[in-house]
């Protein structure tokens, strides 16, 4: 099968303490399920971080630098300290012609999606399979920042209009209490795990071609004041018809000033413990949804609902070899079978976690030949990893328990 392809982009205006972290995050990307190229606009006034980027292409035939006097004739205004970043109208409207541009490259390339990120993030690499898998045409990767020293950490990512980060209707006026809590509402969901529809986003985002060829664009909307490039491809994009979402499962980390350099490590160690929160969430859920499938049958309908997608090529050729053994006694009983699997936890895994047994408790309740059954079994299931997912292998009964 044909791998995706996709363009990383990203305009550059950084210093090479930080860039340097930005390039060896990319590095570290898990890339092998799709095919990539990068483009970087330089903007760089610092000289070694002309050199960092230019090192970055040497040998890559699938990185190209394109100089930002190339692309426009505005002067660049930009600022920032410790305190915060200071944009012009002009310094803007530069950034949103480099992202045009990148927009044109990937329709004129042809590449499945566009991915904009800003040089000042650190990604989790296994960010691109995530939102690649998300299935949307519009995503943003989380990431949360103190838009100002020993301010709350907050998102790039909002529910209405400009920044508020809670839901409202017009006409209708919310007490202070209220847009307390529907903002720490909306912040908690932001710290679960999930893919989310917001009304803004931007900096970390995976477009897709669809939305690419609709028009999507960062062209400033004439009639509209709001601030930043971003708030007007995210208006455009809705009036196109596209949501706009933010996937959670795995936060970047954002160098807004340099003194975050020194948490930068602790981000990299934060990861491995997410990681492994997340794989166990994930197993245990697929082997709920994968036995639940596969048990869940009726003689004239077959499976309620399809299992394939959760187990090795090898089960899967296995389990419908089975079922074709045993498809007319299963009609001429008139079986009837819901399955139930309970008390998921994951058995044991081995060292580099290239193999996790989970055991649960089965519930198959139904009719056979008339009668109705309800049967409980203690069971396994042996997961492998296999081209970056986990698949079932192995599926044992252990115990009937009544």
């Amino acid at each position: 099968m044909k791998k995706k392809s996709i363009l990383i982009a990203s305009p550059i205006h950084q210093k090479h303490e930080i860039l340097e972290q930005f390039l060896l995050s990319l590095q570290q990307l898990n890339l092998t399920s799709f095919q990539v190229d990068f483009l970087f606009v330089d903007d760089n006034d610092e000289y070694l971080s002309r050199k960092l980027l230019n090192e970055f292409k040497v040998g890559n035939s699938s990185v190209e630098i394109v100089t930002a006097n190339e692309l426009t004739e505005q002067e660049l205004s930009f600022h920032k300290n410790e305190t915060t970043h200071q944009w012009d109208e002009n310094s803007i409207s530069r950034v949103a012609q480099f992202k045009n541009y990148m927009i044109k490259s990937a329709i004129n390339e042809n590449y499945d999606f566009l991915f904009l990120i800003d040089s000042d993030l650190l990604l989790h690499p296994q960010t691109l399979v995530q939102l690649v898998n998300s299935k949307k045409d519009i995503i943003s990767n989380i990431f949360w920042t103190q838009w100002q020293p020993g301010s709350q950490e907050l998102p790039q990512v909002w529910e209405f209009d400009h920044y508020s980060q809670y839901k409202f209707q017009r006409g209708i006026k919310l007490s202070k209490q209220e847009i307390v809590s529907r903002t720490k509402e909306f912040l908690n969901k932001l710290k679960t795990p999930g893919v989310y529809e917001v009304g803004g986003l931007g900096a970390c985002t995976l477009i897709s071609r669809t939305a690419l060829c609709a028009g999507v664009n960062f062209n400033e909307v004439r009639n509209i004041s709001f601030w930043g490039e971003d708030r007007h491809f995210c208006i455009r994009a809705v009036v196109l018809g596209f949501s706009l979402c933010v996937d959670t499962h795995y936060p970047a980390f954002h160098i807004y000033r340099m003194s975050d350099l020194e948490r930068v490590q602790y981000y990299k160690e934060s990861n491995k413990r997410r990681d492994a929160v997340l794989l166990e969430h994930e197993i245990l859920e697929k082997t709920k949804i994968a036995i639940e499938s596969l048990g869940s049958y009726h003689y004239t309908h077959g499976y309620k609902n399809s299992w394939e997608e959760y187990f090795t090529r090898e089960m899967v050729v296995l389990l419908h070899e089975e079922h074709l053994t045993n498809k007319d006694n299963y009609i001429a009983d008139r079986v009837e079978v819901t399955a139930q699997v309970t008390g998921c936890a994951v058995h044991k895994a081995d060292a580099g976690n290239q193999t996790i047994v989970t055991s649960f408790i089965l519930t198959n309740s139904g009719n056979s030949q008339a009668a109705d059954f309800f049967d409980k079994y203690f069971c396994y299931a042996t997961f492998l990893a296999q081209e970056n997912d986990w698949k079932i292998a192995a599926f044992d009964i252990v115990e009937k328990l009544n």
